[in-house]
């Protein structure tokens, strides 16, 4: 399938229509979550981090994450009092979901959330505990946070001695079930505190989580049938399947789709030298000037676009960059993200075609203008 089946051509919503006519949804069976209720984006990753990071401000909660840190370890035990009464910024420098620093700020534990089920960025672990070592911030964990599954990070081109110094940091864990941050966290949180609005918070979060999961809205009980019923009808069956797997594969879908763009636009926009594909979900261009190479990153997700300039003059990528930047001056159209090989822009409106086209064109013709020729 192409994005562009995906767009027009082979997804028929019939057996969508036929659903919502013929099947209620009811919630007699779960309470609602507050979450869902107030919020059409209560799904997106980082609502739930911003959640999560208010959450973590509360020093039991912090205490019950600490203690649960400290059960998986034998040596290098973290000292909540380190921690208690500490801040926690929301999204900041290199794009971490969630830091919680300790109150001198010396210590930091990280959680990366992947409970959208996206791909790691490249060497996305490491950089954040570079990035934090350079301020001389000691990483004292890194919680590595996925869906439905404790899995490890994606290490490709890591070295050997940059997983050895992440491992020992790492707790790997889930949303939900068995040993995860709902079981292990937060109703500990509900059984141990004296706090009653945090108690309250950790209910309606632990529902969130379960919503997530499991999906906030059920089918009652009477329903089931006349859905199965629409599901004998083949075609009807088949366009659900394709509209289910086109949804799964669309930064994959984005990115090939996006590659044909940039190749067909290849002699209207300028010093495109090299087109190529990364992983499931990136699309990168290269830039050659004078045997250094610029690239521009392109990291579809369902929810944004994450554009990325480097140098793959890796022994002076800062040098490189400091140049360009002082260049271009007030055309420099990236965010700063201090101590990082990763200037970025975040462009959310990613199912506008036309809109993306723009922003594409617009980021290399700014940026291709001042490479020296």
């Amino acid at each position: 399938m192409t994005y562009e089946d995906f767009k027009y051509e082979n997804i028929k919503w019939n057996c969508i229509n036929d659903f919502s006519k013929n099947i209620k949804v009811s919630y007699d069976n779960i309470c609602p979550c507050v979450f869902d209720v107030i919020s059409d984006s209560f799904y997106r990753e980082n609502y739930h981090s911003d959640i999560l990071s208010y959450y973590f401000s509360f020093n039991d909660s912090k205490k019950q994450l600490i203690s649960w840190i400290n059960k998986k370890r034998t040596n290098n035990k973290i000292k909540f009092c380190d921690y208690k009464d500490s801040e926690i910024p929301k999204r900041e420098a290199q794009k971490r979901d969630i830091t919680i620093y300790s109150k001198d700020k010396t210590h930091a534990i990280v959680i990366e959330n992947k409970s959208n089920g996206f791909s790691d960025m490249s060497r996305q672990l490491i950089r954040y505990y570079n990035d934090l070592k350079k301020q001389d911030i000691t990483v004292d964990a890194i919680i590595y946070l996925n869906k439905y599954s404790i899995k490890e990070p994606d290490y490709t081109d890591w070295k050997k001695s940059e997983i050895n110094v992440i491992q020992p940091l790492l707790l790997k864990t889930q949303l939900v079930g068995s040993d995860s941050i709902t079981e292990k966290v937060i109703n500990e949180v509900i059984k141990q505190s004296e706090d009653k609005r945090l108690i309250g918070l950790s209910i309606e979060l632990r529902d969130l989580f379960n919503n997530i999961i499991n999906g906030g809205k059920i089918m009652a009980d009477k329903d089931v049938s006349k859905f199965l019923e629409l599901m004998r009808n083949q075609q009807k069956k088949e366009n659900l399947e394709k509209l289910v797997d086109a949804y799964n594969c669309l930064p994959a879908l984005m990115r090939d789709h996006y590659k044909i763009f940039l190749e067909e636009e290849k002699n209207v926009l300028p010093r495109l030298d090299e087109i190529g594909l990364y992983k499931d979900n990136c699309l990168f261009v290269n830039f050659n000037c004078y045997g250094k190479i610029y690239y521009i990153d392109f990291w579809f997700s369902y929810d944004c676009i994450n554009i990325i300039l480097g140098s793959r003059n890796y022994d002076n990528w800062k040098r490189d960059l400091k140049y360009l930047k002082q260049k271009m001056e007030s055309d420099w159209i990236f965010e700063d993200i201090p101590n990082d090989d990763c200037p970025m822009i975040s462009f959310s409106n990613v199912y506008d075609e036309s809109a993306v086209k723009d922003e594409m064109r617009r980021v290399i013709t700014t940026f291709s203008k001042y490479i020296d020729k």
